[in-house]
């Protein structure tokens, strides 16, 4: 009988104990505790698609996917529309590698595929008549400003352009090109918002020192940080984390 209420007591005991130890957490560590708890399910959807585009996004500018800012029509043609050809099949395997869940991303990516699909195309029409042209008058039939003209025409180029122009990336593909980057803009500020929304949560019930807020900050900063390594599949640790900085600079500037 003793030792029934001996082991009772002790019983007891450990669990006073408990409560008290758990009691003197600070509010700090309570919410810590709560952010570990409950980031992947209030966060890791949103955050996903973010972390597929990045790669893509960070660099995500016409430049990178054709002729060089300063390069002439003319200059151009006498490439033979070669490297712009090939940075479009650039661009269609940059987006081929963003694997994401977001529906509005996958519709721009979709769409852009098929234009850059039909622009090639165009491109290698223009390819082929320019060299049947070129072997039969040769090439100084191409110094005619109609016939820059006609060329124009395939990079949403008017009459009012010349030979000094830089005309840019395909009209078509421009426009699903930017609408991608849209798409992916758009992502990332769900994912901002959701991340301040779970912050603010997370410490609305407790009257914090400014000091305390910015130990939270930092905590759940890092915490999506290891989540982005987590979900990270490419190769470029480099381009991750710059594009990891630029998004929690960002969270910064959206909580001010």
């Amino acid at each position: 009988m003793n030792l029934k209420i001996k082991l009772h007591s002790t019983l007891i005991l450990m669990i006073l104990s408990l409560i008290i130890v758990t009691g003197c957490k600070s509010d700090v560590e309570n919410i810590q505790e709560e952010i570990d708890k409950n980031i992947e399910t209030k966060l890791s959807e949103s955050l996903k698609p973010v972390v597929s585009t990045m790669s893509f996004y960070l660099y995500a500018v016409p430049e990178n996917y054709w002729y060089p800012d300063g390069t002439t029509a003319k200059e151009m043609i006498e490439d033979g529309l070669k490297l712009g050809y090939r940075k479009l099949g650039q661009l269609d395997e940059d987006i081929s590698s963003i694997q994401t869940n977001n529906s509005e991303i996958t519709e721009a990516i979709d769409t852009l595929h098929n234009r850059i699909k039909k622009s090639r195309m165009r491109l290698r029409d223009a390819q082929k008549a320019m060299e049947k042209v070129n072997s039969i008058f040769g090439f100084g039939l191409y110094g005619g400003m109609s016939t820059l003209y006609d060329f124009l025409s395939l990079f949403g180029g008017n009459e009012n352009s010349n030979d000094e122009d830089n005309p840019v990336m395909p009209k078509d593909v421009l426009e699903a090109f930017d609408n991608l980057k849209d798409a992916i803009r758009k992502a990332n500020f769900d994912f901002l918002t959701q991340a301040h929304d779970f912050e603010t949560k997370a410490i609305s019930t407790r009257h914090l020192s400014i000091e305390q807020q910015t130990t939270i900050r930092f905590y759940l900063k890092q915490k999506i940080r290891s989540s982005i390594n987590l979900y990270y599949t490419g190769s470029d640790t480099t381009v991750r984390n710059e594009a990891t900085e630029r998004l929690l600079n960002n969270y910064d500037k959206l909580s001010q």
